[in-house]
């Protein structure tokens, strides 16, 4: 189960520092409006999730992290959207650039997982078995550091490449 509710709430963990980097950008021109109507917007939806999960689908800690995430997400969207209505292209591009940049990054920690540690976890929770982690702590350095690596390696490239194609891309216009 615990595994279950960080992988609810590790869905989230992108909208939410996503969240925290578009919302300065309203702050900062003293509009304080949209944050607040984004923000309420997803604790609304956050209570109604959360409802529906627990007391209608009955999936229990897990439904609490799987609403928090989606609410998440939510907050990111109407950010975004506003900013996209504000801000310049180029500034828009680049949050999209970083997203893809970020969602190869995961990918290649599931194919490092896949190749060199036996399978990969969220195969194995897709397929409804449970993850057999080891618990010597010898054991789990080397996964773990190959994965941190291997994630930081595919989005420093995928910023490097984006940026670099943004910025000429701005030069040339």
């Amino acid at each position: 189960n615990t595994t279950i509710c960080l992988w609810a709430y590790a869905l989230g963990l992108v909208p939410m520092a996503l969240v925290l980097i578009l919302a300065p950008t309203f702050y900062a021109r003293k509009n304080y409006t949209i944050p607040t109507i984004a923000t309420t917007a997803s604790v609304l939806a956050n209570i109604v999730l959360n409802t529906l999960f627990v007391f209608g689908f009955h999936w229990g800690a897990m439904s609490i992290a799987l609403a928090t995430s989606i609410s998440a997400w939510i907050n990111f969207a109407l950010l975004y959207y506003y900013v996209r209505e504000e801000e310049t292209e180029p500034y828009s591009l680049l949050s999209m650039q970083l997203l893809l940049a970020s969602l190869i990054a995961c990918v290649g920690v599931i194919a490092i997982e896949t190749l060199f540690f036996g399978g990969s976890t969220e195969g194995a929770i897709l397929a409804g078995e449970i993850p057999n982690y080891s618990r010597n702590l010898l054991h789990q350095l080397p996964r773990m550091g190959a994965e941190a690596l291997t994630f930081a390696l595919f989005l420093a490239t995928g910023v490097w490449i984006f940026s670099r194609k943004l910025y000429s891309e701005i030069i040339e216009s």
